[in-house]
């Protein structure tokens, strides 16, 4: 964490998945690998669409 900017990054199954938001302001500066099409991936399974299924569209 630098500032109000945290950085991270993670090696996966599928390669490396990075990000970098600002807190203060509650934005996401870069996204990249990662499991596509997922909310909250956990075991190669999306966890989060159960989670937050009330407030999605």
């Amino acid at each position: 964490m630098t500032g109000d900017v945290v950085r991270a990054e993670v090696t996966g199954e599928n390669g490396a998945l990075r990000i970098e938001a600002d807190v203060r302001r509650g934005e996401r500066r870069e996204i990249a690998g990662g499991e596509p099409d997922t909310l909250l991936s956990v075991n190669g399974r999306d966890v989060g669409r159960a989670v937050l299924a009330e407030f999605l569209p």
